[in-house]
Formats: C-alpha cells, structure tokens, sequence
C-alpha cells in the first residue's frame, strides 16, 4: 500500500507445527482477518540425518547435527517486485551465515496457494549447483 511507506507495519504472527499465521492490524471498520499458511514438506530432499530422524528417536551426535542444520533470522525486508524477489535485513540471526545487519537474497513465487521461496543458486562443497527451497501452503483466505 503506497500509504505505507517510509512507515513501520507491526503483524502479529504465530507458529504451530508447520502453520505460520499472520495477522495484521485491524481495519479502520474492527474487521481483523488471519492468513494462515502450511509448509509443505519437501520429502525428497531430506538429508540422511533428517530420514534417519523421522520415526525414529534420535541420537546425541544426530540432535547435535540437526541443530547444527537450523538456521534463524529475523528482521524487516524490501520486495523487488519486477525481478520477483525480496531482500531479508537481518536484525538477529541464530546459526546463520551472516551476521546480524547483512542481507539475504531470496526469490519468491506465488502459485495459487503457494508461496516458495528459494535462495540464489550456490556451489556446495563438492562443486555441485545447489539451491535451497522452502514451500509454504495458504489453507484460509483472509
């Protein structure tokens, strides 16, 4: 909303298992609606460790790598809507590449009830091109 700029725009969220819910501030009229979104599970890409854990009880050395997998941040973003991709600045940051006050990059695609967001193509340790996906299902409209 163009009104919006230059401005802060506080919205509430929670996270219930794999539902994220937003819900922005109410209407000049009361109405408050909520928009709630369920990650999709990306099954396929799942890492031996991550396999290993579904079902079963999880050793020392495997929570320890898990935990060493989980990346968090949080902070306010710009959207460039014409090149289809957003730009994190990380106020707070926990396992992360960066640290707080850098930028991360991710495209975006909405796709009915889907939002995707995906990193810029990297190389990983052994020179193969890799990219990292997240899917997100909208379940209610607000």
């Amino acid at each position: 909303m163009p009104s919006f700029a230059g401005t802060n725009q506080e919205r509430r969220f929670t996270i219930t298992g794999n539902r994220l819910s937003l819900r922005p501030p109410a209407a000049a009229n009361g109405d408050q609606r909520t928009l709630t979104w369920e990650r999709v599970p990306d099954l396929p890409n799942l890492t031996p460790t991550h396999r290993k854990l579904i079902g079963s009880t999880s050793t020392p050395d495997e929570t320890m790598a898990t935990y060493r997998s989980y990346t968090s941040y949080f902070g306010p973003y710009t959207v460039n809507e014409s090149g289809q991709f957003l730009t994190h600045h990380l106020d707070a940051a926990f396992n992360a590449t960066a640290p707080a006050g850098s930028d991360f990059q991710r495209f975006y695609e909405f796709s009915a009830n889907r939002l995707t967001l995906k990193t810029p193509p990297t190389k990983d340790a052994n020179g193969n091109d890799t990219q990292l996906t997240i899917t997100w299902e909208r379940l209610s409209t607000p």
